[in-house]
């Protein structure tokens, strides 16, 4: 078994503030462009050190202007950098919604052009990350990272998703020379991006997810798995490959994370899990033991996480399942028994 040498451990969750902008579907009538200090002392106080932000440049800009940003609409994401600071928890900025690409289709009006064919989009999405990057210029690598976009499906070609990362990463370079700078996998986060290796060690991390297998973390969102007439069980839920229903288990989670150790070993370079997370629709029971084995493997690799997400529909708060006796924590219900796992790995 192959253990990642290069990056802290860190361990966390993904908060959710400006994931999305308020005409989105996504938002359920809530006001976008929010981090609770709250959460980040929460965190804190149950003894993890990282968050991932997800963010849309259409909470601070607009689909015909990405080119103008609203500063006012941006200073969240200003609060979660200092609470970061303030409770020591390092924070990782990633554009889930980038000028010309999102793996969500969840905004009334869509990319007016794709980041892997139009000039105009890359001009955007690097005017995007240089106002990032000139913003955050003054903050240190132990606190904060850039996650440079979300998840590349797995119909792009690799090569498209290369050009892209490599003008993203010059444009960084040029602002924040040393900024740690994190790349996800290629098939929606999953796969080992072996293609971009020569972006070289210097604070490169690269992403992968813990979603597998998704019959058992979406179930049943149609949309990801299919229909399925019966909850998932673990072992032995199962995840479509190339037509195949291929059978899920612990020695098949090990293997998946042993690959990406693997390559960190080989390459020099950082990993972490920058996902996972199992809907709240997945029998509780189902759930613990499928983390129990995900955890435990994420561990002795070495491979650190940021559970998505924390307050929310997959997350250890708050989290509406029918199914849990939930503890009062500070006015939410917590998933105590989650949160034990969580904590012991």
């Amino acid at each position: 078994m192959y253990r990642q040498k290069i990056t802290q451990r860190y361990k966390g969750f993904n908060l959710l503030g400006m994931f999305c902008s308020e005409a989105s579907k996504s938002n359920n009538g809530r006001a976008s462009g929010y981090f609770p200090e709250e959460d980040f002392k929460m965190i804190s106080d149950f003894g993890f050190n990282f968050v991932r932000l997800p963010l849309s440049y259409r909470v601070w800009s607009t689909a015909e202007n990405p080119f103008e940003i609203d500063e006012e609409k941006i200073k969240p994401l200003d609060d979660a950098v200092e609470y970061g600071k303030k409770y020591g928890i390092h924070v990782c900025i990633c554009l889930h919604r980038i000028p010309g690409y999102c793996v969500n289709d969840d905004e009334p009006i869509p990319e007016p052009f794709d980041l892997f064919e139009d000039e105009e989009a890359q001009k955007a999405a690097c005017f995007q990350w240089r106002f990032i990057a000139e913003r955050y210029k003054g903050i240190d690598n132990e606190h904060l990272s850039f996650n440079l976009f979300n998840e590349p499906k797995w119909s792009l070609a690799e090569y498209k998703v290369n050009n892209v990362y490599n003008r993203l990463i010059r444009e960084i370079r040029s602002i924040s020379p040393d900024r740690t700078i994190v790349i996800d996998g290629m098939h929606n986060g999953s796969q080992v991006p072996l293609g971009f290796m020569h972006f070289g060690k210097e604070n490169c991390i690269y992403s992968c997810r813990g979603y597998q297998p998704g019959s058992l973390t979406h179930y049943p969102l149609s949309w990801a798995i299919g229909n399925l007439k019966e909850p998932p069980k673990w072992p032995g839920a199962f995840q479509i490959s190339g037509g195949n229903a291929i059978v899920w288990n612990r020695a098949k989670i090990d293997e998946y994370f042993d690959l990406w150790a693997a390559v960190s070993n080989v390459y020099d370079r950082g990993v972490i899990c920058g996902e996972l997370g199992c809907y709240n629709k997945t029998p509780h029971e189902t759930v613990l033991a499928w983390y129990e084995d995900l955890l435990a493997s994420l561990k002795e690799h070495n491979i650190g996480f940021a559970v998505w997400n924390f307050r929310g529909a997959f997350g250890v708060m708050d989290s509406e399942r029918e199914d849990v006796i939930y503890e009062d924590y500070n006015g939410h219900k917590l998933d105590r028994k989650l949160m034990d796992l969580l904590q012991k790995y």
